[in-house]
């Protein structure tokens, strides 16, 4: 073979190393791709197969579980984990994030934490009717309406602390207070366009249900109410990541993989791990 085809034998075999190494490179990503899509299905798979024997874990109320009770999208109350502490103090402070659903005027967010539930909302209002402190067991003005396994009212007389009484019935077009709930409490707002209530309660006094209804009373004593309560129907749902649920998945996530917990009704209740990586639910 004469130097002339040698040299062109070379330049050939050195034209192919690029193509060779960039085959290389594929079948690496490729095998390194494969490796890891085998890791995240063995997480899930782990991860499924221990809430199978615990569906406890997703589904903390009894009641919600072994009735096969639906969450209504349009009406459950859907609460995320806070990552900070939260102070009550009637300002938005601190609320990361959008809001969940609004009603009207009507808008809210909430939040857990240390198994307590934390609940803003904000009501935009031109004229705000606050309660007669002269009705001792009778509410007036603007309130706030909350529904677990009972009725419970937050009504003031003034903006600043509040703290939930017992809704007992009504007279006429009057509801009429009871006992006072020291575990629900927070604080009552002005705020340019009207007013916000923020309150925590522990999650255990919910009985898994939370609804709320804000009654606006205009200058002419007429009502409205907005929010996620029917008449004589029980209280949504309160659909939230529970504790317990949190601490199972965590050691399965890393930084590069975020696992996530979805109910059958497709309410995230929990996930874990660092935002960006890759997600198995």
């Amino acid at each position: 073979m004469n130097l002339r085809r040698q040299l062109l034998l070379v330049s050939l075999l050195l034209l192919t190393l690029p193509w060779a190494g960039c085959q290389f490179v594929r079948e690496m990503e490729s095998a390194l791709e494969h490796g890891q899509a085998q890791s995240l299905q063995a997480s899930a798979r782990a991860v499924a197969t221990v809430l199978t024997d615990r569906p406890e874990l997703i589904y903390p109320n009894t009641e919600r579980r072994l009735a096969n009770n639906q969450a209504n999208p349009a009406t459950a109350l859907y609460a995320t984990t806070s990552s900070a502490p939260i102070i009550v103090d009637g300002y938005d402070d601190g609320w990361e994030g959008p809001d969940h659903l609004q009603f009207g005027p009507v808008r809210y967010r909430s939040r857990t934490r240390d198994g307590r539930l934390y609940l803003l909302v904000q009501v935009t209002d031109n004229t705000v009717i606050y309660h007669d402190p002269k009705l001792l067991d009778r509410v007036s003005g603007d309130r706030l309406i909350l529904r677990t396994d009972r009725d419970y009212v937050i009504a003031t007389a003034a903006p600043g602390p509040v703290q939930a009484r017992l809704l007992n019935s009504r007279v006429g077009s009057e509801d009429l207070m009871g006992s006072w709930e020291s575990r629900i409490r927070g604080h009552w707002q002005d705020t340019q366009d009207g007013f916000s209530i923020e309150l925590e309660m522990p999650l255990s006094a919910l009985h898994g249900r939370l609804g709320f209804a804000l009654v606006d009373v205009d200058g002419n004593g007429n009502e409205t109410r907005f929010g996620n309560l029917k008449a004589n129907l029980p209280a949504p749902w309160l659909i939230y990541p529970p504790r317990a649920l949190h601490a199972l998945i965590t050691p399965f996530s890393s930084s590069a993989l975020r696992l996530r917990v979805i109910d059958r009704e497709r309410w995230v209740v929990s996930q874990a791990g660092q935002p960006g990586a890759a997600i198995v639910g």
